[in-house]
Parts: structure tokens; sequence; C-alpha cells
């Protein structure tokens, strides 16, 4: 299976993909600061989420910062937005450093095996 990684350097970039396409996404991100990923839209026809984990990385201490990772696999022809905010449970604004988005664009070309 093909995987694509895209990383916070792919904000805002736009993606075309075949169906059977794995896509994992990596966010840093310590949640011990209240901070958090949110996966807030993606199309569900389009993309199937695998998992949303946080990674915590080998050599970092105790409350330490990690890795959100997201994996997800396309599974029809589409356009989907991928969204995600890192935001703090009790705010309510969230400012743009804040965000993350990539479109991805999948094409009904079945990867051969």
């Amino acid at each position: 299976m093909l995987e694509l990684s895209i990383t916070e350097a792919d904000h805002g970039k736009s993606f075309f993909l075949n169906l059977g396409t794995r896509i994992r996404i990596t966010l840093r991100e310590n949640p011990t600061t209240g901070f958090r990923w949110n996966l807030t839209n993606y199309n569900e026809t389009i993309l199937k989420l695998e998992s949303n984990d946080f990674v915590l990385q080998p050599e970092t201490q105790i409350g330490g910062g990690g890795m959100r990772q997201l994996c997800f696999v396309t599974l029809a022809s589409g356009k989907s937005i991928v969204e995600l905010k890192k935001t703090r449970a009790w705010e309510k604004e969230v400012p743009e450093k804040n965000m993350f988005a990539v479109t991805v664009v999948v094409e009904a070309i079945v990867p051969k095996a």
C-alpha cells in the first residue's frame, strides 16, 4: 500500500492520490500544556480514519511533548479537506498558528498490487 507522510510544513498544500493510499499526518503536540490537536473536519466518504494517537518520543522526559499521528486510507474518488485545531478545551478562540489543513484529492485509479 502506498503511503504519504504529511507534517506541519505541509499546511495549506493539496495532494493528489490514488485509491487505497495511506495518509499519515504527524504534528507536534504537548498535552501537558493543555493544547491538543483535534480533528475538526474531513469527508468520511472519501477518507477512512484508521487511527488518531499521541506518541511520546523516546528521548522525552515525563511531561514532555510528542507527536499526534493520524492515519487515513483513501476510500473513494473525490475531494476532502482535512482540518485540525490545536486547542485547550476551555478556550473558544483558536489562533491561526494553531490551525492545520490540507486538501486531499483522490483519483479513481486502483493501485497495482
